[in-house]
């Protein structure tokens, strides 16, 4: 029933506050609109009373006149009561008439004078006043009703306490009225004098109103909707305030037109036919991470609210929506999406390192690395970490660093695979003039110079016996002697050694010494490899395409969903820097704003597996994957001229032509400019 009668409901206020805009200096037509915004007011009041308590505090919105509030208040509920209210006036200070406060405020005073009037009855008065006090605002709603007994007015404002017959009153108009007031920095508070009658004074600061409003920056926007209403008044409304809009009239339809264009707020009903706001949501979760969701609905249940938030969604809105709700919850989203973009990609992304690289995912896996790196960071108990090769143990070892307290001293790291022993160990160690034939003169070794600080040791397992030797000394004494000299250095150096074998089997097998094994194994810490978190690869994917659209100066802005399937069925054999040259070998050879399939290199669109069920591949998606690439395979073999390419293709140059725009083959490739 509320899905029912929001929908009318929040298309019907829009409406009314456009017509009052454009009939402003028609005092009759104005007065008529007066009282249907009033009612509609009314009816928003009734259906949103109790899913305001369970929520939390309404956002700030934009400021309007207080004149303005209380009028709509006081028109409102005698609309309301009809022949059952009583006098109901509003005298607001000329100094505070036009004072800008927060449209919140109208709720708080709607629901004052409608307890107000219920107190006194038709044959009372009851009187809003408004004035400034100092630097506060203070307005205060009076009746000449009975009042209240003590003990009444020390619960008064306790949720579902109430004085009213039963299904007259919820006992929640006065909790959330408090609540909003304190969102606000102000007091709210309830005399009843002796004389008779209740006083309901707000007070707030003055400065509630007076903050400039930051202008918003315009932002692609997609509303889907099965109701064609709503998003036709929601879409003017947001045209207005300078944003690109598009609509969508089911989830499908919704999926489609993101995969044509990039889009930074999806604006969602949860209720529609088919696949509802939750399959959307999961949907744009997966392959679009950057984009944000707000979820609206007219039913309005704490429990699809909270499964909403969970699931990812930036917000969740109910039925009607005020005009100024919904512009600062696109506000908000939009300024996260600008905040996820700087920060190269939302909450998952974690601690940059000082090479301005760091590791990016939100697999429970990598969660548990994250904590472990947090517990040992701050101690100076060597680490082992071990993952395959392309995993990231070089930046991992490097957050290791930057957490701990030695991260203004030096982070020294060396591949002990990358160089024959004798070097190795000198590289190392240092050594001293002469020490050995071409020493011509004393270097210092990579121990001395990560002093005070780390030392990465990449290919551990790669070392020799008398290397490894050395190794556990330094380990135990935290001495050693430069190649050529018989005197000891003694150094304070953090240890973090990697390798990508299993070095327990290399200490059965006799290649590691088992003693150095458990001195280095104080703390083992595991990267997983790509495959085993391949939810990450969309998040690892749009990191990447952004970062090497920059630097190559392109315009590329999304990966295309087909793309994205063939990425994540990929093994990844390369891990995370195969995934990387993969992306930066598509945004080379890439001539559309989108990476499609036909920018991947040829063994991955091969080894591709062909679209299932479980993958919930569209079917029109999944044949547009074989054509783009039979088309881009002819076009080369007619060195991209187009009409010996429709020829081939047997199809007219037109329909070649809007497909080949379609995929992104109009700026042909490099060395093969597109002929006609």
């Amino acid at each position: 029933v509320a899905h029912e009668l929001n929908n009318p409901l929040d298309a019907s206020m829009r409406c009314v506050r456009m017509a009052m805009e454009r009939t402003a200096k028609d005092p009759e037509a104005r007065e008529y609109l007066d009282l249907a915004h009033a009612g509609l007011l009314r009816m928003a009041d009734i259906v949103k009373s109790l899913l305001t308590f369970s929520r939390h505090a309404a956002m700030e919105q934009k400021p309007e006149p207080l004149g303005r509030l209380a009028d709509e208040a006081v028109t409102g509920v005698q609309l309301a009561l009809g022949d059952e209210s009583p006098r109901i006036t509003a005298d607001i200070e000329a100094a505070v008439r036009d004072l800008p406060v927060p449209r919140g405020l109208h709720q708080v005073l709607t629901n004052l004078v409608r307890n107000a009037a219920d107190a006194t009855g038709r044959t009372g008065c009851v009187r809003v006043t408004g004035v400034r006090d100092g630097e506060r605002l203070r307005v205060r709603v009076e009746d000449d009703g009975p009042g209240m007994p003590p003990g009444v007015l020390q619960r008064i404002f306790e949720p579902f306490f109430t004085t009213k017959p039963p299904g007259k009153g919820t006992g929640l108009g006065l909790p959330i009225s408090a609540r909003i007031v304190e969102k606000f920095g102000g007091t709210i508070t309830v005399e009843c004098p002796p004389s008779g009658g209740t006083s309901v004074a707000v007070s707030l600061p003055l400065a509630v109103g007076d903050a400039a409003e930051e202008p918003s920056v315009p932002g692609r926007i997609l509303i889907v909707d099965d109701d064609p209403l709503v998003p036709r008044t929601l879409r003017m409304l947001l045209q207005k305030h300078g944003h690109d809009v598009d609509v969508a009239a089911n989830a499908e339809d919704g999926m489609a037109r993101l995969a044509g264009r990039p889009i930074d707020v999806v604006i969602s009903d949860v209720n529609m036919p088919g696949q509802d706001g939750f399959h959307l949501l999961a949907h744009v979760r997966q392959k679009h991470p950057s984009t944000q969701v707000v979820l609206v609905t007219g039913y309005g249940t704490i429990e699809s609210a909270v499964r909403g938030i969970r699931e990812g969604a930036f917000d969740y809105v109910t039925k009607p929506i005020l005009d100024e709700e919904m512009l600062l919850v696109v506000e908000r989203a939009l300024e996260s999406v600008r905040l996820k973009a700087e920060n190269a990609e939302l909450r998952a992304a974690l601690a940059k390192t000082k090479s301005g690289r760091r590791i990016i995912g939100n697999d429970p896996s990598l969660m548990k690395v994250f904590d472990t790196i947090e517990a040992v960071a701050p101690t100076r108990a060597t680490v082992l970490v071990t993952g395959e090769s392309g995993t990231g143990k070089s930046l991992l070892s490097r957050m290791v660093h930057e957490a701990s307290p030695r991260k203004s001293a030096p982070f020294i790291e060396m591949n002990c695979g990358a160089l024959p022993e004798g070097l190795l160990e000198s590289e190392l160690f240092g050594h001293t003039k002469g020490a050995f034939t071409g020493a011509s003169g004393a270097r210092t070794g990579r121990f001395l110079a990560a002093d005070k600080g780390t030392l990465f040791l990449d290919e551990i397992g790669a070392s020799t016996p008398a290397l490894q030797m050395k190794l556990l000394r330094v380990l135990q004494e935290r001495r050693f002697e430069p190649v050529g000299s018989e005197e000891s250095i003694e150094v304070d150096v953090r240890l973090i050694l990697a390798t990508n074998e299993d070095l327990g089997k290399a200490v059965a097998e006799g290649r590691f010494r088992q003693d150095l094994y458990y001195r280095i194994s104080v703390v083992p810490i595991h990267l997983p490899s790509l495959r085993e978190r391949s939810g990450d690869v969309p998040l690892l994917a749009q990191h990447f395409l952004k970062r090497f659209a920059t630097d190559n100066g392109k315009k590329i802005l999304q990966i295309d969903d087909a793309t994205m399937t063939i990425l994540q069925a990929h093994s990844w054999p390369g891990n995370v820097r195969e995934l990387e040259n993969v992306i930066e070998r598509g945004v080379i050879l890439s001539r559309g704003e989108v990476l499609m399939p036909g920018d991947l290199p040829p063994e991955l669109t091969r080894s591709a597996p062909a679209p299932t069920g479980d993958r919930k591949l569209p079917l029109k998606r999944a044949l547009e994957i074989p054509e783009r690439e039979i088309i881009e395979r002819t076009l080369r073999a007619h060195e991209w001229n187009r009409q010996r390419t429709s020829r081939a293709l047997d199809i007219n140059r037109t329909t070649l032509f809007n497909k080949m725009r379609k995929y992104g083959l109009l700026g042909g490739r490099a060395g093969h400019p597109v002929g006609v």
